[in-house]
């Protein structure tokens, strides 16, 4: 089970590895005139085209290298987290803009079936985030951590839904399942030792489902790809 006390004090520990680029300035006086320089900067944002022809991991550099500027070098906890949410949000945004100028070419039956693909995908991306030990889905920034992995995530789902549009002309063949099978294994090795034996089960079901329902073809490859990416994802060795 996972208690509070374990949960905050992990939490910190995993924090501090996620943002090890940060480094602290020398002083109060001095953080709170790198705030005051980032506050007074208008929002760093990747245009739509470029940031959906690079992806996410290129715009996150492109926003760090943004923040370098700000900051003339001096970055702290507020300003790196500045970075990642201001990353998320500008890639996602487009993503999901892009999507639905995407679906306004699809019949009334594709949008259904697009729709109810799209919530399962997120019902799946939400568990896999959940699964992640000491972490929960957080999509209010309840937490930053949480958050900022919760993100992550999700981009991954707006990936997936303007895949499932047609957009992507594919070349490639599905990601095996023998692949999404050793995954799941080692997914479930670590769920076990958290004592989340039964939340892995509804996981895998899940994956296992819409593996079923992807069918062959493109939809087939969009999914697999999705649900390897997910699967790995916060995985010890597994990006």
């Amino acid at each position: 089970m996972k208690i509070q006390f374990v949960n905050t004090f992990i939490k910190g520990i995993l924090f501090s590895g996620l943002l090890a680029a940060i480094v602290f300035l020398s002083s109060a006086s001095s953080a709170a005139q790198t705030k005051r320089a980032v506050d007074s900067e208008k929002d760093f944002f990747v245009p739509c085209a470029k940031a959906l022809r690079i992806g996410l991991s290129e715009v996150q550099k492109l926003h760090s290298k943004d923040m370098e500027r700000q900051t003339k070098g001096n970055s702290d906890s507020d300003t790196e987290l500045l970075e990642i949410q201001g990353a998320m949000k500008n890639y996602i945004s487009c993503r999901r803009a892009d999507t639905a100028a995407r679906l306004k070419k699809l019949t009334a039956d594709e949008k259904k079936q697009f729709n109810l693909k799209s919530e399962n995908a997120r019902q799946i991306a939400r568990m896999r985030v959940d699964l992640i030990p000491y972490i929960s889905f957080d999509e209010n920034f309840e937490d930053p951590l949480d958050y900022t992995i919760t993100q992550k995530a999700i981009a991954l789902v707006e990936d997936y839904k303007v895949g499932l549009t047609g957009v992507y002309k594919q070349t490639k063949d599905a990601a095996p399942e023998k692949q999404i099978g050793e995954l799941l294994a080692r997914i479930e090795k670590i769920s076990r030792e958290a004592d989340e034996a039964t939340e892995f089960s509804s996981f895998k079901k899940a994956v296992e489902k819409a593996l079923k329902e992807s069918g062959k073809g493109t939809e087939k490859v969009v999914t697999t790809a999705f649900l390897v990416r997910l699967l790995k994802m916060n995985l010890p060795g597994g990006n």
